[in-house]
């Protein structure tokens, strides 16, 4: 069996100290039942399925090097959240996300204009549907 690298391990050391916090922070929540989920169900997943994602990164078997992204990438990702957090309230659900939208299609220099209108559209109509009208949300879909 292959050893692991380094940067495997640290990655992997990483994403289980954050599962482990996840679930340390989900401890004394109500799991509920599959007809109601409570309150602790889904960090409690999101924390074990985080752990079995770094128990496979462990004893993944990659030869290939594995590069950092750009700097102009992750600054433009990173501001995409930053701002979709800070026009929620301003522009609303759909000015958030068509921003956040084409903040992130400028990260990559493979997007296009065109397809990034539609993409945007596409999403911000279809977190609507989702989260006002189907559960209910109380966001605002536009400016106050």
């Amino acid at each position: 069996m292959q050893k692991p690298s380094l940067q495997n391990l640290l990655l992997a050391g990483l994403s289980a100290s954050i599962a482990l916090i996840g679930l340390y922070g989900a401890w004394g929540m109500d799991l509920g039942s599959l007809r109601r989920i409570g309150q602790g169900a889904f960090p409690v997943a999101m924390s074990v399925l985080l752990l079995i994602l770094a128990a496979a990164v462990v004893f993944s078997r990659s030869d290939r090097p594995v590069h950092a992204p750009p700097k102009r990438t992750l600054l433009l990702v990173s501001g995409s959240m930053i701002a979709f957090a800070l026009l929620l309230p301003i522009a609303g659900l759909i000015g958030a996300v068509i921003a956040a939208t084409v903040i992130c299609a400028a990260a990559s220099s493979e997007s296009r204009v065109i397809e990034t209108i539609a993409l945007s559209v596409f999403l911000a109509a279809s977190f609507a549907a989702l989260f006002v009208y189907g559960l209910g949300l109380t966001i605002p879909l536009g400016p106050e």
